[in-house]
């Protein structure tokens, strides 16, 4: 899930369509103020000097040149990031608020902040009272709602226009009267601000890089010239080092580099610190002596913005800058602004192309995942066999152990996102986020919920599998058979290659439907090869935006779920690689799914009898390949006990023709298991 629902939700929020029935007065706030029957939340951050010194610097600012009545906080970076680096955390510093995406606006007398619906609690734990908090929803205050209400006619809103991408700015200022602020006020009073990670940027070598770079930038000035554009701005990180095969440590669970890039038919710039790049890299580059169109000049980070306002205006007469689609938000309004030549605002030709993965890279992100499955068994083996010999366990303590089962795979680079351990009432929030204050104790008693994935130099890893440690009940076991069900229709789906990702989420969402479930967030997104765990432009969701259609080579998530509030959540989520499917009569190209991610679900919650035979079929061949491929795999590092756990949840199913009293069918499945245990067991 990790910020799809929030990046979704942010247009709406920007937009302003609230209506007359908004909750005016936002969040209900808990604790506000504290009392005996009503305690402190402990992980609640009072900001109240924090304001204060805010307000103070908002007033000389004013005073001095911009004026403005109110500041707007967006919780991005100057490259529209969704995952930021510790010094970029200027929501979390300003409110205490650690969840993903947020907005926040001040005043000299208010603060509110806007957060995904699914954070609203987290945000009511973590701020003060000082704070009204709002959430993204359709039926709440948004920002031009939430200024209309609180300020004056024809008020001035202060931003950092760095931080606020281009199409943001266009739709919030049909609405509102926004003002740049050349120095960002929360950075003015951000005493001890962390620095910027201090690492060397590799070159990724073959076959981890697909493609070698220049062959890479060969595609993207094709794709230029078509468009008749002399320049083309890239400013997302993840598309600067995927083009130029360059991986570095810029956030903790993202191997990107901090950098701009300027990709013209004869030149190529890149905009970055220095230092970071280490030498192989330059010399991979060709930075050295750098005159002809297949090197890459390094030029330090700062001097973007002068060079970009000199070429715009003396050089370049057609300019591509970057516009948002799903997990892109395009480039910043700062350097929007900046670009003196024409401008065509479109998605980043980079962001498809490395959408749809080289031979090398399907192969890496199959090895990937067949290592990932391999520690995550071992870790549920673990896990279940220390919770029997009566070891206390919590969430926070069995995220940390996951993460040090995967740092142990070949090739492993960390992990994907924040692991995501919820028990019990945590499970039924679908942004939870595990932390080491509320950490629940894990026992038998209800659902488990793990969202995790790791990052290895050959792909990235996006899991989900949801469980139960004792006796489940009849209402959890029909709402996991029928999420499952929703993921196995996607997963077998054979389809035309004029098949879109909107199209294919009614698929995930048709069992559920069929008992009056549903499910709040997108079905699924694009996945990176050691990159972004989020990869625009994919999603699979029923909401408007650009109908991509699904090509040989792209890697999606299947990840529908069911969430009974306050009480339990079920999600269940594999990585898909669209593949070629083999029969073709008519003549015209169909495409089906082939399962990177192989790991069991769990038997206990599985209601067989509302399986249809289909179903059965491509779980039976689904756990088969597990058996084959991950039973290898473990048995070849020794990890028996992951070994014996993997073999138990990935049985066969029997046929639901089968009844429960028929007993031939019973001893029949237990039989087939039972001589593939051996068989495996012995290769």
């Amino acid at each position: 899930m990790k910020v799809l629902y929030i990046l979704m939700s942010l247009v709406w929020l920007v937009e302003g369509r609230g209506g007359q029935q908004s909750q005016k007065h936002g969040y209900p706030r808990t604790a506000c103020p504290p009392s005996e029957d009503d305690p402190q939340p402990q992980q609640r951050i009072d900001t109240s000097d924090v304001l204060a010194r805010f307000r103070m610097e908002m007033t000389k600012t004013t005073s001095r040149a911009e004026k403005f009545d109110a500041y707007l906080v967006p919780g991005s970076d100057a490259h529209q990031s969704s995952i930021l680096a510790e010094r970029d955390k200027r929501i979390q510093y300003i409110s205490g608020f650690t969840g993903n995406k947020a907005m926040v606006i001040l005043t000299q007398d208010k603060a509110a902040i806007w957060v995904d619906p699914y954070d609203a609690e987290q945000a009511n734990e973590e701020v003060s009272c000082d704070w009204a908090i709002y959430t993204n929803s359709k039926s709440d205050v948004s920002i031009p709602l939430w200024i209309q209400m609180n300020l004056r006619a024809r008020s001035r809103i202060g931003v950092d226009t760095s931080l606020i991408s281009q199409s943001q700015w266009e739709i919030l200022s049909k609405r509102v009267t926004l003002v740049p602020v050349r120095n960002n006020l929360v950075d003015l009073i951000w005493a001890n601000r962390p620095q910027y990670e201090n690492y060397r940027a590799t070159a990724l070598s073959p076959p981890f890089s697909g493609k070698p770079w220049m062959s890479k930038i060969a595609s993207v000035r094709e794709v230029l010239r078509n468009e008749s554009c002399d320049m083309l701005l890239v400013t997302a990180l993840d598309e600067i080092s995927w083009v130029l095969n360059l991986r570095g440590k810029e956030t903790e669970y993202l191997p990107v580099i901090r950098a701009y890039l300027v990709i013209t038919d004869k030149v190529i710039y890149l905009y970055t610190n220095v230092s970071k790049i280490d030498d192989k890299a330059t010399a991979v580059l060709k930075a050295e002596s750098c005159y002809s169109a297949t090197c890459v000049r390094i030029i330090p980070y700062e001097n973007v913005w002068g060079d970009l306002k000199t070429m715009s205006s003396q050089i370049w007469k057609k300019v591509w800058f970057p516009g948002d689609a799903p997990f892109i938000p395009g480039g910043s309004r700062a350097i929007y602004d900046v670009i003196q030549s024409d401008k065509i605002t479109k998605v980043s030709p980079i962001a498809l192309l490395k959408a749809m993965k080289s031979e090398d890279e399907r192969m890496g992100m199959s090895n990937a995942h067949v290592r990932d499955a391999a520690a995550f068994c071992d870790f549920m083996a673990y896990l279940e066999n220390q919770m029997k010999t009566g070891e206390e366990w919590d969430e926070h303590k069995a995220a940390m152990n996951l993460d040090d089962f995967r740092r142990q795979q070949e090739q492993s680079e960390g992990i994907s996102f924040k692991t995501v351990v919820a028990f019990g009432a945590h499970s039924a929030q679908p942004l939870f986020q595990t932390n080491n204050i509320t950490s629940l104790k894990i026992n038998s008693s209800s659902i488990l919920l793990i969202d995790s994935g790791g990052q290895y130099k050959d792909g990235t890893t996006d899991l989900t599998r949801t469980f139960h440690l004792g006796k489940p009940t009849d209402e959890q076991i029909n709402a996991y058979t029928r999420v499952l069900m929703g993921l196995v229709d996607l997963a077998s789906a054979v389809f035309p290659d004029s098949f879109t990702l909107q199209e294919a989420d009614v698929l995930a969402r048709g069992p559920l439907w069929e008992d009056g479930m549903d499910y709040g967030h997108p079905t699924g997104h694009g996945v990176g090869c050691y990159l972004s765990v989020e990869e625009g432009p994919l999603m699979i969701s029923q909401d408007d935006h650009p109908k991509h259609k699904f090509k040989e080579g792209y890697f999606v998530t299947d990840g529908p779920g069911y969430y009974e509030e306050d009480q339990y959540g079920i999600r269940l989520e594999n990585v898909l690689e669209v593949v070629p499917y083999p029969k073709n009569i008519t003549g015209h190209k169909l495409l089906n799914f082939r399962s990177a991610t192989l790991v069991p679900f769990e038997p206990k919650l599985i209601d067989r009898k509302l399986l249809s035979p289909k179903q059965i079929a491509w779980l039976n061949a689904y756990n088969t390949r597990i058996r084959e491929e991950i039973g290898a795999e473990l048995k070849k590092q020794m990890r028996m006990k992951g070994f014996y756990w993997m073999m138990e949840k990935a049985q066969v199913i029997p046929d639901s023709r089968c009844s429960a009293t028929n007993l031939y069918c019973s001893y029949l499945s237990c039989l087939v298991t039972s001589i593939t245990v051996l068989v495996m067991i012995c290769r």
